[in-house]
């Protein structure tokens, strides 16, 4: 197989991966699917952070996560939609992780909250889609083709 078009396949499973895993995060805060508790959760985290009109704000979240998801997943303004997961997750790590270290609490102890490690990973699927596009198997390529208007 040719060398170019193997790399080329290569960023498939991580805009299929990326796109999954946000449009599901965007479902739990929209709808609470997935078992997701989320709209319910995080109000009171974020009002304790001095948040205002916090449904509102878990809501837009919500439906950034699953956009910008769904754009990664299909390869449509694929640099747009990597480049909204890498700005949420940054802003998640400043907010609540950075003084947690890098570690996730896999052994849920009680008031210790998750590192960021998990969002250093998101953050690393995220530059290859900002920085080269989503590559010849997406709708961004269709579309600089011609071939989808």
């Amino acid at each position: 197989m040719n060398d170019s078009l193997m790399i080329s396949l290569l960023d498939i499973p991580a805009r299929l991966a990326l796109g999954v895993i946000f449009m599901s995060h965007g479902c739990r805060k929209l709808f609470g699917w997935f078992g997701g508790r989320d709209y319910q959760d995080i109000p009171p985290i974020l009002e304790k952070l001095g948040a205002h009109n916090v449904r509102l704000l878990l809501r837009s979240v919500g439906a950034l996560q699953w956009i910008s998801g769904f754009l990664v997943f299909c390869g449509l303004w694929t640099c747009w939609g990597a480049g909204f997961i890498a700005a949420e997750v940054l802003l998640g790590i400043a907010l609540t992780q950075l003084p947690n270290g890098l570690f996730l609490n896999w052994k849920s102890v009680p008031g210790r909250q998750h590192g960021m490690e998990y969002n250093l990973a998101i953050i690393a699927l995220t530059l290859p889609l900002i920085c080269a596009g989503a590559g010849p198997w997406s709708l961004d390529f269709a579309r600089a083709m011609g071939i989808v208007p």
